[in-house]
């Protein structure tokens, strides 16, 4: 059987909200990194 339009931009909307889900965290973590003390030596 082969995919459905449906289920592929279902498929795409899952990829694209996983990546917006990761980027934010990544984005988050790297703003508590920045506020961290130990790692002003950068």
């Amino acid at each position: 059987m082969g995919v459905t339009p449906h289920h592929r931009l279902f498929l795409g909307l899952h990829v694209y909200s996983e990546i917006i889900l990761s980027y934010s965290v990544s984005a988050h973590f790297s703003g508590a990194l920045a506020d961290n003390p130990f790692n002003e030596r950068r």
